[in-house]
């Protein structure tokens, strides 16, 4: 369970992490973005990603523990599911229309943190 933990806080700072460095450095070409609104980015990202870890990540690791799976591919193509509904939930909620470059960096993110997850979590059980 120690290593559960890690892993969930981990996630949370590899989603932080990754959406501070992709805002940052979109920020470099068009001129729009500041280091400021990186940290905000990257804020709000650890906002939704310790509700993910809480609402997803938890009870599909217990389920997949459970049904002793362990392989890498089951994380990351479950890592899909809140990749893709975050922007398409907030895209509704906030009726904007998201460009491809977020879903993107939405799949990048919640590959990575699988990635994560599974190699602090799971690799050596």
């Amino acid at each position: 369970m120690k290593r559960f933990f890690i892993a969930c806080l981990l996630v949370i700072f590899t989603t932080s992490l990754i959406a501070f460095l992709l805002t940052a450095v979109s920020s470099l070409f068009d001129g729009f973005s500041t280091i400021n609104f990186a940290v905000l980015v990257a804020t709000i990202a650890g906002a939704v990603s310790v509700v993910i870890v809480v609402v997803w990540v938890a009870p599909i690791y217990l389920i997949l523990v459970k049904r002793n799976v362990v392989g890498l591919g089951w994380y990351i193509l479950l890592s899909l599911v809140p990749s893709l509904a975050f922007p398409v939930f907030y895209s509704m909620w906030a009726e904007i229309d998201f460009e491809a470059t977020i879903f993107a960096s939405c799949l990048i993110s919640g590959t990575a943190s699988a990635l994560v997850f599974w190699y602090v979590a799971v690799r050596n059980q």
